[in-house]
């Protein structure tokens, strides 16, 4: 019985040993682990642009204060510091200079001091630039009519892409005044009142290449003069 006892007490005393040494050794891993890594993004949002990109992300990690945006096919990079405060809310940075086409981008954060780094993420974006505005075209325009009340009337031509996003008009009020005004493409008509007749309707086209574009390309304007008929 003694012998027994014995066993079990032993037994016991290496189970608290190897216990403790387990726990010593956990506790060992998560502080190197928290010295290893900072949060990476917790989600995030990329939108194209004419040479260059948003980035919209959400960052837990109160550590990570520094972003690195690196591009794939070069050394450039850009460093943007995180708001040390309102974590819940999003971040927005603007990626520059980049090129037009494919571009390959990682996202790495840091501690402040750049010592620490998170795991890097890889995006591939595709921005926009002279290609684009090449092939771009004016909207045309059918006609011009005049109310005998004095609404101008402007007829537009068929909305030949979905890149077109609308017109910007030109124009002088009755008044003398100068007046901009931006239509949608799918307007086919627009009613212009109040404008002075005696002068010239300028206008230009509007593309976005993709619906979540943060930029807008405009073409050539174009100036039509009175009388419009």
């Amino acid at each position: 019985m003694k012998k027994i006892l014995f066993i079990v007490a032993l037994f016991s005393s290496f189970l608290i040993f190897s216990c403790d040494d387990i726990n010593s050794m956990h506790d060992k891993y998560l502080q190197n682990g928290e010295d290893l890594h900072v949060g990476k993004l917790d989600s995030f949002y990329i939108y194209s642009g004419k040479e260059r990109a948003a980035l919209k992300f959400w960052v837990g990690d109160y550590r990570a204060t520094k972003l690195l945006v690196k591009r794939g096919d070069n050394d450039q990079e850009q460093w943007f510091d995180l708001p040390a405060s309102n974590r819940k809310d999003s971040i927005v940075v603007y990626i520059n200079n980049l090129l037009e086409g494919s571009n390959q981008l990682t996202f790495i954060t840091s501690n402040e001091d750049k010592t620490v780094f998170s795991i890097p993420i890889n995006q591939t974006i595709t921005t926009y630039g002279d290609k684009f505005q090449a092939v771009i075209s004016q909207r045309g325009m059918k006609k011009i009519t005049v109310d005998v009340g004095g609404l101008v009337n402007l007829t537009w031509g068929s909305r030949t892409s979905a890149q077109l996003v609308g017109q910007e008009l030109f124009y002088k009020l009755a008044s003398g005044e100068d007046a901009t005004l931006i239509v949608p493409a799918t307007d086919g008509v627009t009613n212009l009142a109040n404008m002075n007749q005696t002068g010239s309707i300028t206008y230009r086209s509007l593309y976005t290449p993709t619906v979540a574009s943060i930029d807008t390309f405009y073409t050539d304007k174009v100036t039509i003069a009175y009388p419009f008929n």
